[in-house]
Order: C-alpha cells, then structure tokens, then sequence
C-alpha cells in the first residue's frame, strides 16, 4: 500500500512539471525602454596580428527600444531615429542605420541578456581578417 502512494506521489509530480510552459526565450517585450550604452569593444585579427579597441559611453548614450520596431539612438549628442526587429527566432538584433553607429548589415546576435545588462555582438570574416565588435547596454 505505502509502494503504490508513492508511486502515484511521483506520477502526479512528474505530470506537474511536465505541464510547465517552456521558456519562450528572448521577446520583443524584454528589450523596450532606454538603454545605456555602457561600451564598445572591437578586435581585428589578421593571421596573428591582433588590434583591439574599447570605447566608453556616458550616461547620456542610450538606445531607446519602442514598440513597434521605433529606435531612438542617441550617442555623443547625436540624436538619430530608427527602426528594429528581431530576427533569426529572436536570436538576433537587426537595426537600420543607427546614426553614427556603424552597423553590421547581418544584424548583432543577442549573446547575453540578465534583465538589466545586454551584450549584442557581431563577428564576421573576409578572407583572413576577422573584425569583432560587442556593445555592452545596461537597462535604465
């Protein structure tokens, strides 16, 4: 008798947990509001000669994600307007023109996300130079 309570005990509780709804991953939702640009990085390698270089932002230095697709960016006083949309089963970040912010056509991956801190990054090769950029956002 005590064998079969436990034996439903754990059907019922695995029967719970197999009814949770999955994670949906990263959502449109999750990236609206202003966004301080903290930093960028970049490396360029080329065969074994490596340059890198990292910018830092004031608190001034925002993307600012609206719904719909509305980005306002605004960097070193420049002001600029856009439009974004997620791409790639919301893997990927594609932004169009963001001012005086140079882009990747390809759009940036979404490496990181904690809620409050955004890591997008792109990385592409052209024959043996490879060029890395990362931009580091933080949530206000």
């Amino acid at each position: 008798m005590k064998w079969s309570r436990l034996v439903i005990y754990l059907l019922v509780i695995s029967f719970l947990f197999s009814c949770r709804k999955k994670s949906e991953g990263f959502s449109e939702a999750m990236l609206l509001g202003r966004w301080q640009l903290k930093s960028i990085v970049s490396k360029d390698t080329e065969g074994t000669s490596v340059n890198s270089d990292k910018q830092d932002f004031g608190p001034e230095d925002y993307f600012e994600f609206k719904s719909p697709d509305i980005l306002t960016v605004n960097v070193e006083e420049e002001i600029s307007q856009t439009t974004w949309t997620l791409i790639d089963e919301n893997k990927r970040l594609l932004i169009n023109n963001a001012g005086s912010i140079a882009l990747p056509a390809q759009g940036l991956d979404i490496k990181s996300f904690s809620g409050s801190n955004l890591e997008l990054y792109s990385k592409s090769v052209n024959g043996q130079t490879t060029h890395e950029v990362s931009f580091f956002l933080e949530k206000k």
